[in-house]
Order: C-alpha cells, then structure tokens, then sequence
C-alpha cells in the first residue's frame, strides 16, 4: 500500500517517527506502541538494506531469473502510469537482496458473526490486522486472541508496504514468483499509492484488487510476445482459478451471513455454523483448480470467521467495480480517475464508498 515518496527529508521524518514509537514503547509497556516498537526494528533493517535496482542487476548482487522480474518491475510500473493512469512513486524501485524475513499477517473476528477485532494506532487509527517480521510474535499473539475465544487467522503475506511513509523496496521472495504474480502486486500497490481513503480498509483493498487484476491481465496482454508460453499459461490458470476460489468463498461467506443473522440462539448458530463449514471443506476439494498452491489454501486458510472476513477485505464489491469500469467503455485510465474523486464526496460527508462511488460514473441507461 502506498502514497507518494518525498526522498532525503521524508527519510528524516521517518526516523523521528520511530524514535518517537521507541519513546513512546517504553513509555507504555504493552500498549500499540510497543508493538510498533518492535515493528519499526524490522523496518530499519529492511530500509537500510536497499539498493537501486539497476545498480543491484549491475553488481551481480541480484542474478538469472531474479534479475529479469527486476528488470520488469520497471515496465509494470511504466505501463501502469501509462495505460492506467497510477502514480509514479519511489516503490519498488529498490531491492533488498539480503532481507529474507517473511512478513505474517494476524486477524481475528467473534465466532458467531462478521464482527473483526480492531487495533488502534496512531496515525492509521484502527485497523483489522496485525503485521509481523517474526512468526514466533505472530503465533504468540493468534493464541492468545485463540484463548479468547476469536476465530483467528494467521496468514503470510506477498508483499509488505507502508502506505508510502517509506520507499518500499523489493524483497528476494518477490522474485521468486510468476510475472503475473509480479505486476499484481506492484500494480495493486500503485493502486493505493493512487487513491487511499482513510480509514476505509475493506473498499481500499477491493478497489486495489479489482484494478490489480484488471492492470495485470492488460500488461500480460501487451507483453504475450515477450513471455515464454508456460508464463502465459500459469497466468491463464491464475486469472481461472483466483475466479473458481473468489465464487465458492463468496458462496461460503453468504451462506453463513444467513446463518448469524437467523436470529437462532448462539449455540444453535454455532452448531449450524460448524456443519456448512464441514461442508464447504468437502465442496473446495472438488472445484478443479490447477495450482497446486490455491489446492491447498484451506490448509493455510481454515474456514472460519476471520479468513472469510480476510478474503472479503479484499473482494467486497467486485460485480460493481466490474459495472462501473463497462459504464466508461472498459476504459481503466478513466475508471480510476473517476474514482478519485471519491475523496471529494467522502470529505463532504461520511458515507459508504461502496454506495457513494456509482454517482461518479455515467448514468446507466440499459
């Protein structure tokens, strides 16, 4: 997630930031800022790694495989400031090649509806998940959300940004993955650099996600001369099997929104729930997906609350995105820059973005 980069004072500014959460840490042992603390340790060391790209590719610091999906970093961000419309910033445009920690995700939700656990902090204000540099932490704080009785998901994450306080750089597992995997995920970050509505996570990452997607499967378009056929094909089985994955947990989701809201006692909506979800389970080993990764999603993701309000996060809304994008002819420049007009009408009242967004568009006349 990103906002625009301001260089040498933003880098200042940054390192008063966490001095300030260091103060503050030790100041209130146990509080956010503790774990802000603990968070901002990581991000130094991240940070203070990063080398240009082009002088990595030069050094033989980053080689083979790994230095091609560097070099196409620069032709994704290029397309989606071209064809899409995003903003240009300083993401991405350096690497870590020695930082191999894994960023792991941590979200909780009551078991007997979609209500998800909320952190506060400052500046970002509350937020439905925890980040971590460390799977002990991440572990650590799962079971104690476990021990109050929280469906709990503990997940890791692609990519780790900072909503631009910081000129996020590539990590080596980013290298690793297919091209289509790549352009996602910068062109989903770029989206945020773009347009980011505080305090608004869920519409936030569905907008990112639709034009993720959208962005990818258009610069894949513009590149299929330039990519071997097994890249194009991981690619067609991706797009099919995110759109096989995004309907049965839709499906899911709603079948137990039913269910929470039947007005049932809690031990009978609990009883009701465990059987769908048992269920469900049954369901996904049939859906005929080709990677071997998302056949086993649910051994990374078990059915529960919190990793269905996880996928929501990021898939609320896609049918009315869709809509909306055929209103202006699939035109995805204009589509986004409609949609930053949204900040406008947010700041003249405190809407839903989800309902608010369709008054920026033409009206449909079908």
């Amino acid at each position: 997630m990103s906002r625009s980069s301001r260089r040498p004072r933003w880098r200042l500014h940054a390192a008063g930031v966490i001095a300030a959460a260091l103060a503050l840490a030790f100041a209130w042992p146990g509080s956010p800022f503790a774990y802000v603390a603990v968070q901002a340790r990581h991000q130094v060391e991240l940070l203070s790694g990063r080398i240009p790209n082009d002088v990595a590719i030069r050094d033989g610091l980053v080689t083979g495989v790994a230095a091609e999906r560097l070099r196409e970093i620069a032709e994704i961000r290029a397309f989606g400031e071209r064809e899409v419309g995003l903003a240009s910033n300083d993401n991405y445009t350096t690497v870590n090649p020695t930082f191999t920690k894994v960023v792991w995700n941590v979200s909780a939700s009551a078991p007997d509806r979609f209500e998800a656990r909320e952190w506060w902090f400052p500046i970002v204000g509350r937020v439905p998940y925890l980040g971590f540099f460390a799977e002990a932490d991440a572990r650590r704080v799962a079971g104690e959300l476990e021990s109050e009785g929280l469906d709990v998901r503990v997940r890791t994450a692609g990519a780790y940004s900072t909503l631009g306080w910081f000129r996020d750089p590539v990590t080596p597992a980013m290298l690793e993955w297919p091209v289509g995997d790549l352009a996602n995920t910068v062109l989903h970050e770029l989206t945020h650099a773009t347009l980011f509505v505080p305090g608004q996570v869920e519409w936030n990452e569905s907008f990112a996600n639709f034009v993720g997607d959208e962005a990818e499967a258009r610069y894949l378009a513009s590149r299929s001369r330039g990519l071997s056929p097994e890249d194009l094909q991981r690619s067609r089985e991706s797009a099919r099997d995110r759109r096989l994955l995004e309907s049965f947990l839709d499906d899911v989701y709603h079948e137990l929104q039913g269910v929470y809201e039947s007005g049932a006692p809690r031990d009978r909506v609990l009883q009701e729930k465990a059987r769908r979800i048992s269920s469900a389970t049954r369901r996904f080993a049939e859906l005929p997906l080709a990677s071997p990764r998302l056949r086993t999603y649910l051994e990374r993701n078990p059915l529960n609350n919190a990793s269905l309000l996880g996928w929501r996060r990021y898939h609320r809304g896609q049918e009315e995105f869709a809509r909306l994008l055929d209103l202006v002819g699939g035109d995805l420049r204009e589509f986004v820059s409609r949609m930053k007009e949204l900040k406008v009408l947010l700041r003249r009242s405190d809407g839903d973005p989800f309902q608010l967004m369709g008054s920026l568009f033409p009206a449909d006349t079908t």
